[in-house]
């Protein structure tokens, strides 16, 4: 069973109970296709899944009410396979994560990703307005 790792974002559109509605049926989702989950994970995921990185990404997007429009973020890639989808990834450091992931090593070297310390501010890094452009 392949391990296939999770990052979310989810956009607080000033109303508390659509954004809860729409994180706990994620979770919920996430939570029924695996027996080993933090109580409260705060963007992302590790986790085992038999399927691919596309049957989970789909059957997250199925079964929770997360914005099919970009504003919100899902990103599911396969670790073993580099099999990716996503939704809603405006960052640009992100889409470098991504290609990295992907195994292209093409990468230019001026991005600033490099070990997990940058990896992790590029994650957590503000968008450059409210909405992520």
């Amino acid at each position: 069973m392949a391990v296939k790792l999770v990052l979310y974002k989810l956009q607080y559109v000033n109303d508390p109970d659509a954004y809860e509605k729409r994180r706990k049926s994620l979770l919920e989702a996430i939570s029924a296709q695996t027996s080993t989950f933090w109580d409260e994970p705060t963007s992302s995921v590790l986790m085992q899944f038999p399927g691919s990185a596309t049957d989970l990404f789909n059957y997250l997007m199925q079964n929770s009410y997360l914005h099919e429009d970009g504003r919100d973020m899902l990103v599911v890639i396969d670790l073993a396979t580099k099999d990716q989808n996503a939704i809603g990834v405006r960052d640009k450091k992100l889409d470098v994560l991504l290609a990295l992931a992907k195994g292209r090593p093409n990468v230019p070297p001026a991005t600033g990703i490099g070990g997990s310390s940058a990896v992790a501010a590029a994650l957590a890094s503000p968008p450059k307005n409210r909405w992520g452009q």
